[in-house]
């Protein structure tokens, strides 16, 4: 029967006995109709139906039984049995009795519609599938090996496929896949390869044996379905296709076919049966004949797969022949008659071999001497890029901004010496090609950057510009006025730049990188030269503009202006260009002149200071022209300090009258809002033009900067902090974006004003517009980070929400914004799991904007992307929404409705730069009052230069306000409190995002009736001007608490009936800290660590600390919430921290001032990474490098303020202290912060790793350094004083008095004699925030000797962890010092110890010359050097098979690319490449060690012993050491009584397999005395196992022939049974149980080793009478204590079964020669590249690990054997003997 017929009847059997059990003999029938089957599958229904027996079937009109009613319709013509009419299924549906009906409907009916019923497609419902596939398995034989994850995963495929929401899906029949089902299964069974199965069972499809193109599935996770749609539409819906010669929706010729085969053909004879197959089918399919047609696609499925030609059938592909670039180079040079020299002709001729390919030098050299001439040819020129360079080109609007970003790729931040550094023209250089680019973009880069030769020449006399002779800075001009284009296209509005590093000698090139400007058209850029040329001519100084929007252009909803579209305003007159504003006959206002004028006449003004302020005023704009011309000849050096003295001297003498107050302002607001652009239709906008007095003094000042950069970097004196890629030029690129961003206040007709702050610059252009509604001022991806950051979790959080979340988006204006959150929800939907179901509102106060977004939401919204499960409304007034009826609010900017202007704003402080001013950069938001509590957030930096300063005190003295105050905004709580209870109560979760947003102002708001409930589950500090967030729920949070309070209550750290409170403690600090970890602990009790440890180091540092002076408390952040503030990445991605895994980075920050007794303050740091645990050493070590990678990082930031940097980082900081830290009145405020010298401030770091410890009474309480620094420092505490201190958390009271006398040395940072920084330090500008799970598995020396012995235990509550640590290796004496609960050595520890005495006295140990890396660094820099790839080194380890090297990521590296240098790796520098892949933050590169390093035997059983020394001292030991680990010094084991408890080893010949099989057993027969351990040993080879023949361990002799191992199989299966018997009786689980209640009469444990089991297994005999008997003990040893280890040469599925494999669950790969092989053993490839001789992958407990094999000589092995044997013989024969020291091993 066919698992889809069976599952149909066993539907139909249960509603049968159903309605048997509830309502037979009742008269009330039963029915069950089947609509629209398939005939096939009724037919089958039907026969199984009458062969089962399970019902009484009888004529339809019988009173009683089971009656099948089959509809007489032609569908179902061909079903052998009798058939009714519709009358006849009618008086069925209608008639009484105590019967049950089955109906089988070919078309539904409305008479028949209320009867229960089903259809063919309630079989795709997921649950139901999974069903159907679990039906379908248990119909296999050997079933139970298709294991439950593949059952979910072959469910969720079909799902998929039959998704009738997906439109693109292909229509396969039912009965297709039931087949496809089936085949999946059986091929699963018996390869043992899912994904693989997938791939080839596409036949039963449709498609073809697709073989591995479903592998990536495997790893989708939440992409699955975007993964599976574009697998499927590539492979399986082209494969549909093909049979019908179809392409692209065309039908292909039959001659076309034909030709296309031919072509096949002569391209690779290999595909000659192919071909002639495709032929034979196609011939069939056109001429009709179905017969042949099936044949030959039956031959075509079952023997041709994916890798052959199937696409070009249809679709000639290699048509054009391949393109050769240097035959193409060279005949192009011959069509233009280009001489070539020989030594070049012969460097092409080598271009196109790639074994003698020249070196990419070599090639650049050519390229860059006649890039001119190629690039008259866009095919030739772009297949030249592609080849001398491997990075995309950088893009920029700002052409210093991307040269700067560029040169901070490499050559700002090292000294290249007097190497040639060219800046070039790439493309375009004739006159020919420029003369094609569009005008005004011409235009206006000669004139923006006219003086950019003089700009790159001042980085050095080694800084050249090579534009060639048609491109120079008057070519716009000399363009003729009928041969100038106007093209908005792209390649009319872009010039691509080449910057070339050049060696001094020879100019060979070194290295280069592409650039491309892009021109705007459409900005107002593109006008600004056409009216400079006007300005200078126009008389007088007072002028403004009036722009109107263009209604023909704008749509409604989006009328916010910006200066980026010229199109959205109307031109000023039809004569003049849109974006062009000045015209040569302006009349110049005569309101300043007129004011004064009367001031004079009413004698307010007398006349002497009538003549002072026009001689001021005549001065002024002479400077003002001059600084205008200044800059239009120097716009990129220029320099000008006389207009901002004269504009002061004007100011003053206006401010210095003695007149009404609102007159003099009245003067002052002429003067400063002059060459400003108003909108007619928005009086919320103004834009300063680059002419004008702001505009002309920010640009000078960033010329300033851009000066001053180049100064430094030519006198050598230029350092950089923070050196990680890609951090340089996100500074750079954010300081020019926000160079002179202030404040605008703009006067209404009323007399007062609209505060306006500047959105956006460019080229001079300042645009100022309301904050809180302009679209500009929140970005479509900020809207797109918060609603994915923020929805995701809900989701995660409550999972049944999918089937309708409801969500109201509250401020946003624009239908830009709404599309953004739609987008977004559309991602969203379409990559989750789960069919999502979502329900989006709008609603904002501007009942205008409403309108408009939804007039253009009915106009113009797409309709490709309209989802049916996502429905949009306009909520028009929040109190429409029904209480509690929202899931998700997002309430944008709420807090700007409920402002007002700050009432007592701080101060600001006035200071000069001597570099760059990273003012522009920083926060402006201002700490809470400690009265009031109330929010404010400045429109103006801090701290301001002199610029700032003096347009800041214009403003704000002609408005009456306090010119040396900041301009403020602060919250109304009022208003803002109603804002949040109204939203709580419409909703589960509200979100605020907003500028205002702080703890202080969510605390505030907080009612003290509510304070209770509403809980903040989320708040991050927005970095600089951006944007804080919080979630906020005043519902019940119990789901988040359960998981804690469970786990508190395990740990036993405080009294259950103080566990509620201790959770609540918990949780309160973890708010305290902006932490994410409460919604991280949602559903993962893995996180209860986190939250328990980061809770309990924060109280205990705190106590630690109190004794150090402060001016307030520690306040604490959790740092993994900013990890975004310290990378590279410019995408605003703060927000995507929500659920993000763990990075490699301290936990907390603790922050606290100090004041030195000179007064000053200092900043003290405190880093900390916190850990709870029973013991575990290895998260003990972790936690030290956690703390080192952080101090590390901050060190690098902080160290100087010499650094370019260094204030933009120490900002950073700064931010944290306004968002969290207790300003003290009078002792220390905010004006005291913000006054601080920051180039002389004084840093101090310290770095303390805490690990509590709970139900471990051997560990103690100490105190070490870690890695011999005096400022990191290692914690381990008691689980007593564990205890003490979450008891002092709940009781505040009680002190806890730990460490008292330790004194802390913390790292001084920013100290002018900086002798005392390490070399750590030194090179602090290298380090970086680095993201990768392990900073450094060598574990250092000094860390080493603070390891405590700690005995092994059951840590069941962390992760597991089969990597133990390794202990102190310096002797096995150091067993001694461990606290052991026996008094006197056991047994196995004197053996122990005598054989390791043995091995280090018989093993003469190779001295391996130490490593150069420093060399193989320069050889790898030497290799990416020549391939312009990067190589920024992050890390380095030397193993004793490999070179690890690890890069910092970067978008030009990838595995592929560096892999192509392999062959270069090992014929240029002599280094093997082995294995490239990447990991978070880095790319790995794996080299093998020319001569690999033993690792020996002996010395891991020593460095191992403390870690087993608790069972060895029992003479027992559970952990078989396997080898080193290869990335540490850690050994890996083999758990005996862990959750992979059954080994598989599979290697081919000299894999090191026999080594590690005896390696185990001598291990076994050390650490167990044979009362506790039996060993049966099955050695097909006959002497593999010889040596062990006269052990007292072995329960039999060694077995040598497949009949006597039969016998003892089953013997060990009895014995098992038995075992299972006696458990039963005594009420025990397990093995493990008995011998913990029965001590003195243990069970010993029963451990197969089987050697080369393919010897016998490929017997049927043996394989017929084993078979069974092996999985058996496999399934159900470990219980009894029976454990197998299977080695093979051969892992194939005959071999090893996949049921068997699936059961041996600790995997051990050793060499192996096909990828087919490594697959079947591990589940994976890469057990292919391993080296051989014991280099292997162990995969157990969910862990993955590279091992060595440890090694001894073979003869010394075999006397280490003869002397264990011996002595537990002896201890056999003479239980009270002692062991002889001097004890002599046996010789012939």
């Amino acid at each position: 029967m066919r698992s889809l017929a069976k599952y149909f009847y066993e539907i139909i059997k249960k509603e049968y006995n159903d309605w048997l059990n509830s309502t037979s003999g009742n008269g009330i029938p039963g029915r069950l109709i089947l609509k629209e089957f398939d005939t096939r599958l009724v037919g089958e229904i039907l026969v199984n139906i009458s062969e089962s027996g399970d019902f009484p079937i009888v004529e339809i009109g019988s009173p009683d039984g089971f009656v099948i009613a089959v509809e007489d319709h032609e569908h179902y013509q061909n079903i052998g049995v009798e058939k009714y009419t519709f009358a006849d299924l009618a008086h069925e549906r209608n008639r009484e009795g105590n019967f049950f009906c089955l109906m089988f409907i070919a078309e539904i009916k409305p008479t028949l519609e209320q009867v229960s019923g089903i259809d063919q497609s309630t079989v795709f419902e997921l649950t139901e599938l999974k069903r159907w596939v679990e039906l379908a398995k248990n119909q296999q034989q050997d079933g139970q090996a298709f294991v439950n994850e593949y059952i979910e995963e072959l469910a969720r495929f079909v799902s998929e496929l039959t998704n009738s929401k997906w439109s693109n899906r292909p229509f396969i029949e039912i009965d297709k896949i039931n087949a496809f089902i089936e085949g999946v299964i059986k091929a699963t069974i018996k390869d043992g390869l899912f994904y693989d199965a997938l791939g080839k069972s596409c036949i039963n499809l449709g498609g073809i044996n697709r073989l591995s193109d479903f592998l990536p599935l495997k790893t989708s996770g939440s992409a699955y379905r975007r993964i599976f749609r574009g697998i499927v539409t590539k492979t399986l819906l082209k494969d549909i296709e093909f049979w019908r010669a179809i392409h692209k929706n065309k039908e292909v010729e039959l001659d076309e076919i034909k030709d296309n085969l031919n072509s096949i053909r002569e391209s690779d004879t290999d595909f000659n049966e192919f071909c002639e197959t495709v032929d034979k089918y196609f011939e069939a399919y056109y001429q009709g004949n179905r017969i042949d047609e099936k044949i030959q696609r039956d031959e075509l499925q079952n023997n041709f797969d994916c890798l052959n030609p199937y696409g070009s059938v249809l679709q000639a592909k290699n048509v054009k022949p391949k393109f050769y670039l240097g035959e193409e180079t060279i005949s192009f040079f011959a069509d233009n008659d280009i001489s070539l020299s020989e030594d070049f002709t012969e460097l092409l001729g080598l271009v196109d071999k790639p074994a003698q390919k020249p070196d990419i030098n070599e090639l650049r050299k050519f390229y860059f001497i006649y890039s001119k001439d190629i690039s008259e040819s866009s095919k030739l020129d772009k297949a030249w890029l592609k080849e001398i360079t491997n990075s995309k080109a950088n893009v920029c609007n700002d052409l210093i901004e991307g040269v700067l970003g560029v040169l901070s790729k490499s050559l700002l931040l090292k000294d290249i010496g007097d190497d040639i550094v060219e800046l070039s023209l790439a493309k375009d250089r004739t006159r020919r090609s420029l003369e094609r680019k569009n005008w005004y973009a011409l235009n206006y880069f000669n004139n923006e950057y006219k003086d950019l030769e003089g700009f790159w020449s001042s980085f050095g006399d080694n800084f050249k510009v090579k534009f060639g002779k048609a491109f120079n800075d008057e070519f716009a001009s000399s363009v003729d006025r009928k041969n100038r284009k106007y093209g908005d296209g792209k390649a009319a509005n872009e010039l691509h730049f080449r910057i070339i590093r050049r060696s001094q000698e020879d100019e060979t090139p070194i290295d280069s990188w592409e650039l491309k400007w892009v021109f705007n058209p459409l900005g107002f850029e593109s006008s600004k030269y056409l009216d400079y040329a006007k300005v200078s001519s126009r008389k007088g100084f007072f002028h403004r503009h009036s722009l109107s929007l263009d209604p023909l252009f704008i749509k409604r909803s989006e009328n916010t202006p910006t200066i980026n579209n010229i199109h959205m305003f109307l031109a000023v007159s039809t004569s003049m260009k849109k974006g062009a504003v000045v015209r040569k006959l302006d009349k110049e206002s005569t309101l300043f002149f007129d004011l004064l004028s009367e001031l004079q006449s009413h004698k307010y003004v007398n006349s002497e200071e009538f003549d002072f302020i026009q001689a001021s005023y005549k001065s002024f704009t002479i400077e003002w022209l001059n600084s205008i011309e200044e800059l239009l000849q120097h716009p990129i050096c220029g320099s000008f300090t006389k207009l901002e003295q004269a504009l002061e001297v004007l100011l003053d003498s206006i401010n210095s009258l003695n007149i009404n107050k609102e007159k003099s302002n009245e003067l002052v607001y002429e003067l400063i809002s002059a060459h400003t652009i108003n909108i007619t239709e928005n009086s919320n906008y103004s834009v300063y033009l680059p002419w004008s007095p702001f505009s002309l003094l920010a640009q000078f000042k960033r010329n300033s900067m851009l000066n001053n950069i180049a100064k430094q970097y030519k006198e050598r004196t230029l350092s950089i902090a923070n050196k990680s890629d890609g951090v340089l030029a996100k500074l750079f690129k954010e300081i020019l974006e926000n160079n002179g961003k202030s404040f605008y206040l703009k006067k209404t007709k009323e007399n007062t004003f609209e505060d306006l702050v500047s959105t956006k610059s460019n080229s001079g252009y300042f645009e100022f517009g309301k904050l809180s509604t302009s679209k500009n001022a929140i970005s479509d991806s900020e809207i797109k980070s918060v609603i994915n950051a923020t929805a995701l979790k809900f989701l995660e959080t409550y999972p049944n929400e999918r089937h309708h979340l409801q969500i109201l988006c509250i401020g946003l204006f624009s239908y830009q914004h709404l599309l953004a959150v739609y987008d977004e929800l559309l991602k969203i939907s379409d990559n989750h799991e789960e069919e999502l179901s979502i329900s989006l509102a709008f609603n904002c106060n501007d009942r205008g904007a409403l309108d408009s977004i939804y007039q253009t939401v009915c106009e113009s919204f797409d309709s490709a992307k309209v989802d049916s499960n996502i429905t949009i409304k306009i909520v028009s007034n929040i109190n429409e929404v029904e209480d509690g009826e929202i899931d998700l609010i997002y309430n944008f900017d709420p807090l700007f409705s409920h402002n007002k202007i700050a009432t007592v704003p701080p101060k600001y402080i006035e200071r000069e730069f001597e570099g760059l001013n990273w003012e522009f950069c920083s926060s402006r938001k201002v700490p809470s009052d400690p009265v009031s509590r109330k929010t404010q957030f400045s429109m103006n930096n801090h701290i301001q230069d002199s610029t700032g300063k003096l347009f800041h005190s214009a403003f704000m003295k002609s408005n009456n306000l306090d010119e040396n105050s900041s301009f403020c905004r602060e919250v109304s709580q009022t208003g803002l409190k109603g804002e949040i209870s109204k939203g709580l109560n419409k909703c589960n979760w509200l979100v605020i995002y907003d500028f205002l947003l702080s703890k202080e102002t969510l605390s505030a708001c907080s009612n003290e009736e509510t304070v209770n409930n509403r809980r903040v589950l989320r708040y991050i500090q927005g970095e600089g001007s951006k944007r804080s967030l919080a979630i906020i729920t005043d519902k019940e949070t119990q789901y988040i608490t359960k998981n804690l309070n469970t786990d508190l209550r395990s740990w036993q750290l405080v009294h259950p009936d103080k566990v509620p409170a201790l959770v609540e403690e918990i949780f309160t600090l973890s708010n305290s800290f902006s932490s994410d970890t409460l919604l991280r602990s949602v559903g993962n009790g893995n996180f209860s660590h986190d939250l328990v440890g980061t809770a309990g180091a924060a109280s205990l540092l705190e106590a630690i600390y109190k004794r150090q002076d402060k001016v307030s408390p520690i306040f604490w952040v959790h740092l993994d919430d900013y990890l975004t503030w310290f990378k590279s990445s410019i995408e605003d991605d703060a927000f995507k921290s929500i659920g993000r895994t763990v990075n490699y980075i301290s936990d907390l920050l603790g922050i606290y001032i100090s004041k030195g007794e000179d007064g000053t303050a200092a900043i003290n740091l405190i880093i900390s990474e916190s850990k709870l645990t029973k013991g575990s050493e290895e998260q003990s070590t972790k936690s030290c490098k956690q703390i080192k990678s952080t101090v590390d990082l901050i060190a690098s930031m902080l160290s100087s303020s010499q650094d370019l940097d260094f204030e933009y980082w120490l900002n950073k900081f700064y931010e944290f202290i306004v968002g969290h830290f207790k300003f003290v009145p009078n002792e220390f405020e905010f004006e005291d912060l913000i006054s601080l010298d920051k180039s002389k401030v004084k840093i101090n770091v310290s770095g303390v790793s805490v690990v509590f410890h709970y139900d471990n009474a051997y560990m103690e309480t100490t105190s070490d350094p870690v890695y011999d620094s005096k400022h990191l420092l290692q914690l381990k505490v008691s689980t007593d004083d564990t205890k003490s201190i979450f008891d002092s958390i709940l009781d505040h009271g009680k002190t806890v008095k730990l460490f008292n006398d330790y004194q802390f040395t913390p790292l001084k940072l920013n100290r002018k004699n900086q002798d005392f920084l390490t070399d750590d330090y030194s090179e602090k500008a290298s380090k970086t925030l680095s993201t990768e799970s392990d900073v450094s598995t060598n574990i250092d020396a000094s860390l080493e000797k603070n390891v405590e012995n700690v005995p092994e235990t059951d840590n069941s509550a962390e992760s597991t962890e089969s990597t133990e640590s390794t202990e102190s290796t310096e002797s096995i004496q150091s067993a001694n010092n461990v606290k052991d609960p026996i008094s006197h050595d056991s047994d196995a520890l004197q053996l122990i110890r005598t054989c390791v005495d043995f091995l280090e006295t018989n093993t003469s140990q190779e001295v391996i010359k130490e490593l150069d890396i420093s060399t193989i660094k320069a050889n790898i820099r030497k290799i990416f050097g020549h391939a312009n790839l990067p190589s920024n080194f992050a890390d380095t380890l030397v193993t004793p098979n490999s070179i690890v090297i690890k890069l910092h990521g970067d978008v030009n590296l990838n595995p592929s690319k560096v892999m192509k240098l392999k062959d270069n790796f090992l014929s240029v520098v002599g280094l093997s490449l082995r294995q490239v892949y990447p990991a978070p933050g880095i790319m790995v590169l794996v080299f093998n060690r020319e001569k690999r390093e033993t690792v020996y035997f002996g010395k891991l059983v020593n460095s191992t012993l403390i870690s087993r020394m608790k069972t060895i001292t029992q003479d027992f030991n559970n952990k078989i050491m396997l080898g080193q680990d290869e990335y540490s010094e850690n050994g890996v084991f083999f758990k005996l009584d862990g959750a992979s408890p059954h080994a598989l080893i599979g290697g081919q010949t000299k894999s090191g397999k026999s080594i590690l099989m005896n390696n185990m057993i001598i291990d076994l027969l050390m650490t167990n005395s044979p009362s506790n351990l039996h060993l049966r040993l099955f050695d097909p080879k006959q002497v593999e196992f010889a040596a062990y023949s006269n052990t007292p361990h072995l329960a039999h002799p060694v077995v040598l022939d497949k009949e006597d191992a039969v016998l003892r199989l089953k013997e060990l299966e009895s014995l098992m049974n038995e075992r299972y018997r006696n458990l039963m009786s005594l009420g025990l689980k397990d093995f493990e149980a008995y011998n913990r209640k029965f001590p003195n009469d243990r069970m010993a444990r029963e451990v197969v080793f089987f050697d080369e089991l393919a010897d016998w297994i490929l017997d049927n005999d043996f394989k017929a009478e084993a078979k069974d008997i092996i999985v058996r003990l496999s399934s159900k040893g470990r219980a009894a204590g029976v454990h197998l280890v299977l080695a093979t040469q051969r892992p194939s599925a005959d071999v090893v079964f996949p049921l068997l494999r699936a059961n041996l669950d600790t995997k051990i790969a050793l060499k192996v020669d096909r990828d087919q092989n490594s697959e079947i053993i591990l589940g994976e490839s890469g057990a292919e590249n391993l080296l051989g001789y014991g280099h292997g992958i162990v995969k157990t407990e969910g862990e993955t690990h590279a091992i060595q094999v440890g090694f001894t000589e073979p003869h010394i092995f075999d006397e280490l054997v003869e002397l264990v044997i011996t002595y537990w013989s002896d201890r056999s024969d003479n239980p009270s003997t002692t062991l002889d020291s001097s004890l002599k091993l046996h010789s012939d």
